[in-house]
């Protein structure tokens, strides 16, 4: 009499990614999820994007192309319409000489970052249907005596040499850039200088010699920017929350599933103000989906 063995082989094959599903596959449109973005406006987010020393090799992102040499004129920085280089350079072309990476390094603050994540860069014109923006600009709005408005970033000379005028560059020692958010006449603008002393005046000017320049923090796009807002699109039900200006907690912008052209402008017209209640924020989050 034959026997059966209990356990057989098998024949196995291998899996493939259409057999697992994340949604049930007798659903046959999907949801777009709901997503509300608790954006930083605190008075912290005027501080200086990159803290650490400049690094030659390394490349900083912002509303300017690292890759990309500029040209200043017309109170804006033109990139050069040549192809881009491949690699983090200096630039070389005499009309074109300052690098977008020194100036992402020196001009952007924390907040200039998270614009241009979320909606490419705060723009300095009218954006176009598709919320693309052909020119960006550093922020230029600031609140009362709130933190962190002034702010000062150092290279050495030989850093700086290659990625700026040589005219702009001392002899020896290092090249100071200022953001002085707290003075009218220099919001939205960077010093170029030869210390570290920051200027007290309505000009970018310290009386010691050296001759002061000041630049206004604005960028001509070869391609109009966008952010993750505007590519993800409505894809993604997006809703906007910040930290309430007066008491703890968050204050709902704009409505998840709401208009995102009303969104992108609250983006834009966000001025660092207020402290940070994160854990009361987070909890009045969860509320709103409640």
């Amino acid at each position: 009499m034959g026997m059966m063995p209990l356990f057989s082989p098998l024949e196995v094959n291998a899996q493939a990614m259409a057999d697992y599903t994340s949604t049930p596959p007798f659903i046959s449109d999907g949801v777009p999820p709901n997503v509300l973005l608790l954006m930083d406006n605190s008075g912290s987010m005027n501080m200086a994007a990159y803290q650490p020393a400049f690094d030659t090799t390394r490349a900083y992102f912002g509303i300017f192309d690292p890759y990309e040499c500029y040209a200043y004129g017309a109170l804006k920085f033109a990139p050069d319409p040549a192809a881009n280089p491949a690699a983090l350079s200096t630039c070389s072309n005499a009309a074109y000489p300052w690098s977008g990476n020194l100036l992402n390094y020196v001009a952007n603050r924390r907040i200039d970052i998270v614009k241009w994540v979320m909606v490419g860069g705060m723009c300095d014109v009218g954006r176009g249907s598709d919320g693309s923006c052909p020119r960006t600009k550093g922020q230029d709005t600031f609140s009362g005596t709130v933190c962190c408005q002034d702010q000062t970033q150092s290279l050495t000379v030989a850093q700086a040499s290659g990625r700026m005028p040589t005219s702009l560059i001392p002899g020896a020692g290092s090249v100071s850039f200022h953001m002085m958010g707290s003075k009218a006449s220099l919001k939205g603008s960077f010093c170029v200088d030869n210390d570290s002393t920051q200027p007290t005046g309505a000009d970018c000017s310290d009386d010691d010699g050296y001759s002061e320049t000041n630049f206004i923090i604005r960028a001509e796009n070869l391609t109009a920017t966008t952010g993750v807002i505007q590519q993800v699109g409505n894809k993604t039900r997006f809703g906007l929350m910040q930290f309430k200006g007066a008491g703890d907690g968050g204050k709902v912008l704009s409505d998840v599933g709401g208009n995102v052209t009303s969104m992108v402008a609250a983006i834009d017209n966000t001025t660092p103000a207020t402290w940070t209640p994160l854990a009361e924020s987070l909890y009045e989050a969860t509320r709103y989906f409640a």
